[in-house]
C-alpha cells in the first residue's frame, strides 16, 4: 500500500511531503494543499522525502500552478534526483511561478 506523509509547515507557509506520490496519494495532497493555492501568495512543498511521485501528482501540481494564476509560486524544496527528473521530462520549466530550490 503506497503511503504519504503530509506535515503543515508554518514558516515558510506551506507543506512537508514525505512517502509516494501517485494515483492513490493525490487526494490527500489535493485536500491539504487546495486551501493553501485558493489563498494564494508563496506555497513551499519540502519534497526531501518524496521517494517517488507519477504523472497523476505532476497534474495535481499543473492544476494548482495554473489555479495560482498571477496570485502566487509554488516552491519546491530539495527534490530527489528522480522526482526532479520527472518535473523536468514533464516540462514543469514552463510555469513561471514554479520555483525549484536544491
Amino acid at each position: 500500500m503506497t503511503e504519504l506523509s503530509i506535515e503543515s509547515l508554518d514558516e515558510p507557509r506551506g507543506l512537508r511531503l514525505s512517502g509516494e506520490l501517485d494515483l492513490a496519494t493525490v487526494p490527500d495532497l489535493d485536500a491539504a494543499l487546495r486551501p493553501m493555492a485558493e489563498a494564494g501568495g508563496e506555497i513551499t512543498l519540502d519534497v526531501a522525502g518524496l521517494r517517488f511521485m507519477d504523472s497523476s501528482a505532476v497534474q495535481l501540481l499543473i492544476r494548482m500552478l495554473q489555479g495560482l494564476d498571477g496570485r502566487g509560486v509554488i516552491m519546491l524544496l530539495r527534490p530527489m534526483t528522480s522526482v526532479r527528473r520527472l518535473i523536468d521530462v514533464m516540462g514543469l520549466d514552463r510555469f513561471e511561478n514554479l520555483e525549484i530550490r536544491e
